[in-house]
C-alpha cells in the first residue's frame, strides 16, 4: 500500500466574522510532506459581494506554534500575500496556492490582515470579529424533508447544491444563509454564495421545506384523484365500444391481410412497368411471402441493374448483380458489367483501370485481346506526348500485336531524332544502332 505523501496535522475552522470584510477565509488545513518534510498550510478565501474584479492583493497574519502550542521564535508573524487577484477572475481562490512555512511549524493561527483595490483603496481589519450561534445541518433532517429540498433544487448546478449546508436563520441584527455566512439585514443576497434571502428561507428553511413538502402531497393526491376518474371513465368506455372493436377489429383484419397486401402487390407491379425499380422493390419486401413478392423482390432488383448497366452505372449495377447471386443470369452479368465498364475506361483512355478489368476478366469474351489492345493504345498515346522509354517498353511487351513492332522502330526513331536536336549526339548513336540492329533482324 502505497504511503500518503501529505499528512494533515491541523484543520482549520473559521467561525468568526466581520460584516465589513471584502474577503473571508472560509477554510483552510496544515499539511506535512512526507517527502520532503515541509509544513504546507493551504487555505480557502472568498472575495465578498461583488468586488472581485476590483482586488489587487489580499494579505493574511500567521502566527506559527511548535507542537508545545508554543510560538515560534524568530518566525511570528509571518505575513503573506496573495497578489494581482483580479487576474483570477474568480470569487474563490488560495486552494490551489501552497504556502511554505518553518518546519517546527505545527499549528498555526491565521487572520484577515489587510485588502488593496486596484485604485489603491486599503481595508484594514477593525472592530471585533463575532461568533454566530450554530446552525442546523441540512444533512440532520428527516429524510421525507431532504427529499423535498432535492425536489426543489433539482435544476441547480452541483456548485449550489454543494453550497446548501445549514437551516438559514434570521437573528436580530442579520441572517445566516445556507452556506453558513452572516449578512446583515439589509443585504439580499448572500455575500458569499449570492443566493437570494428570500429563495433561502422560501426553500431552504425547515419551515419552507415543509411547506412545499405539503404542496407537493396536495399536488400528487389531487393527481391520484383525477387519474382515478379517468380511469371509471376509461372503464365506461371501454364497455361501450367493446362490440364496435369486435367489429372495427374484423374489418381492419380484412384490410391488413386481404385488401391491402393486394392493392400493395398491384402498385408494386405497376411501378415495376414504369421502370420505378426503387418504389417496387419497396413494396414487395413489405409484401413478406405474399403470393411471389420475394422471387419480384429479386426481379425487380435484376432489372433494375440491367437499367443501371444500360446508364452506364457499373459499380452500382455490378453491385445489384452480385447480391442477385445466382438469380436468372447475375453471375454472368457480373462479367458483362465489369467487361462493359473495362471498355468504357478504354474509351476514356484511363488504360491503368481498363486493364486491370480485362486481366480480371480473364477468358470472358476477348478480354485478354482487349489487355493487349489498352496496351497498344496507351503506347501510341506515349509516342505523342514523347514518352518515348515507357512506349518501347509496352510495344516490346506486346510483341507482334498489329503493328506494335512498327511503331516500336518509329518511336526508337523519333527518340533518336529527339536526342540529336538536342545535340546528344553519342545517345542518338546508340538509338539508331539499336534501330538498325533491330530492322536488319
Amino acid at each position: 500500500m502505497t504511503e500518503n505523501r501529505y499528512l494533515r496535522i491541523q484543520e482549520l475552522i473559521f467561525d468568526s466574522f466581520l460584516f465589513n470584510s471584502p474577503v473571508e477565509i472560509e477554510k483552510g488545513a496544515l499539511l506535512l510532506d512526507n517527502k520532503t518534510k515541509s509544513i504546507i498550510l493551504q487555505l480557502r478565501l472568498n472575495i465578498l459581494g461583488k468586488d472581485f474584479p476590483e482586488i489587487s492583493s489580499v494579505s493574511i497574519k500567521i502566527i506559527g506554534l511548535d507542537d508545545a502550542g508554543e510560538e515560534i521564535q524568530g518566525f511570528n508573524p509571518f505575513n503573506y500575500t496573495y497578489r494581482d487577484v483580479y487576474l483570477l477572475s474568480s470569487r474563490t481562490f488560495g486552494d490551489r496556492i501552497p504556502i511554505i512555512l518553518d518546519s517546527k511549524v505545527r499549528q498555526v493561527k491565521v487572520e484577515l490582515e489587510k485588502v488593496i483595490f486596484k485604485d489603491g483603496y486599503v481595508w484594514m481589519k477593525s472592530g471585533q470579529e463575532f461568533t454566530p450561534p450554530e446552525q442546523q445541518a441540512i444533512k440532520m433532517l428527516n429524510p421525507d424533508i431532504l427529499e423535498q429540498l432535492n425536489r426543489d433544487t433539482l435544476d441547480m448546478s452541483a456548485e449550489s447544491k454543494e453550497q446548501i449546508k445549514y437551516l438559514p436563520q434570521q437573528l436580530d441584527n442579520y441572517w445566516l444563509c445556507t452556506c453558513g455566512r452572516p449578512n446583515l439585514n439589509s443585504v439580499e443576497q448572500c455575500n458569499r454564495c449570492e443566493k437570494d434571502k428570500k429563495w433561502v428561507f422560501e426553500t431552504v428553511s425547515e419551515a419552507g421545506i415543509k411547506k412545499n413538502l405539503e404542496n407537493h402531497l396536495e399536488n400528487a393526491r389531487r393527481l391520484e384523484e383525477e387519474k382515478r376518474i379517468r380511469d371509471d371513465l376509461h372503464k365506461k368506455r371501454t364497455k361501450k365500444v367493446t362490440f364496435i372493436s369486435i367489429g372495427l377489429g374484423l374489418l381492419l383484419f380484412l384490410f391488413f391481410y386481404v385488401l391491402l397486401p393486394f392493392v400493395k402487390y398491384s402498385q408494386a407491379s405497376n411501378y415495376l412497368s414504369k421502370n420505378d425499380y426503387d418504389k417496387a422493390i419497396l413494396l414487395y419486401e413489405e409484401l413478406g411471402d405474399y403470393q411471389n413478392s420475394l422471387q419480384m423482390v429479386s426481379e425487380a432488383k435484376y432489372q433494375k441493374a440491367n437499367d443501371l448497366l444500360s446508364r452506364k452505372q457499373f459499380d452500382n449495377s455490378i453491385k445489384l448483380f452480385k447480391i442477385l447471386n445466382d438469380y436468372k443470369n447475375s453471375n454472368e452479368m457480373i462479367y458483362e458489367a465489369t467487361f462493359q465498364k473495362a471498355t468504357d475506361l478504354l474509351l476514356k483512355e484511363e488504360y491503368d483501370e481498363a486493364k486491370k478489368l480485362f486481366i480480371g476478366l480473364a477468358n470472358y469474351k476477348n478480354s485478354i485481346e482487349m489487355v493487349n489492345e489498352t496496351d497498344y493504345l496507351k503506347a501510341n498515346e506515349l509516342v505523342i506526348n514523347k514518352n518515348y522509354d515507357q512506349a518501347i517498353n509496352l510495344f516490346t511487351d506486346i510483341g507482334d500485336y498489329k503493328n506494335s513492332n512498327e511503331l516500336r522502330m518509329e518511336a526508337i526513331y523519333q527518340k533518336a531524332n529527339e536526342l540529336f536536336d538536342e545535340n546528344q549526339f553519342e545517345l542518338a548513336a546508340n538509338v539508331t544502332f539499336v534501330q538498325l540492329e533491330s530492322k536488319l533482324l
